[in-house]
């Protein structure tokens, strides 16, 4: 029988409150261990300790030029975990340019005031769980949006996914634009992270 991975995750915050928000929240997931950190030092010797598969981070104070550089520390761990930033997406934005989304295919950045079932629906996708717990109907995507955006995650253009797919470009475009209006979503990358963020994608 095949064992099942550990189902573990961290909370890094220096406000009590949200951490214990975010462990009531998380309630609703199978976990086998949710810890919490007060900080990146804290949370290196929690890490240490117990490797976690996902992390969330309370980014939403600080200096926005360190955010990138705080994102990246919490990616770049031995443990290679999920990421779920919490942190204004324009801020993020306007700090991740450059960055190549096979840098950040294991972040989910979401806005604080993300609703509950969207935020466990990501933490459980991190798991490997596909239910959407819930999430309001304005997010529904397509699938054939879900396939777009999936190709947008890994860095094609309209073109290429258009060739793939054997579509026109225009169609491509098309479906994006859709996709933008239901997610709220001001570009490609920002689209992306939305869509994590929701367990969409």
């Amino acid at each position: 029988m095949q064992r099942r991975t550990k189902r573990q995750v961290l909370v890094v915050s220096s406000r009590s409150l949200f951490r214990i928000a975010i462990r009531s929240v998380l309630a609703a997931l199978d976990l086998d261990h949710l810890v919490e950190a007060n900080g990146r030092t804290t949370a290196d010797d929690q890490l240490t300790s117990v490797p976690s598969t996902v992390i969330i981070a309370d980014l939403t104070i600080g200096p926005d030029p360190s955010l990138m550089a705080e994102i990246m520390w919490y990616l770049d761990h031995p443990s290679r975990p999920t990421v779920v930033a919490i942190c204004s997406k324009s801020d993020f934005d306007a700090h991740a340019t450059g960055a190549r989304y096979s840098q950040l295919e294991r972040l989910a950045v979401v806005d604080p005031d993300v609703e509950p079932a969207a935020l466990v629906a990501v933490v459980g996708r991190a798991f490997g769980d596909h239910t959407n717990f819930a999430l309001p109907r304005r997010y529904d995507l397509t699938p054939r949006q879900r396939e777009i955006l999936g190709l947008v995650a890994s860095g094609r253009s309209n073109q290429e996914i258009g060739h793939r797919l054997v579509i026109a470009p225009g169609t491509v475009k098309r479906h994006l634009n859709d996709t933008f209006a239901l997610l709220n979503a001001h570009s490609r990358l920002d689209a992306v992270n939305r869509a994590r963020s929701l367990g969409l994608i």
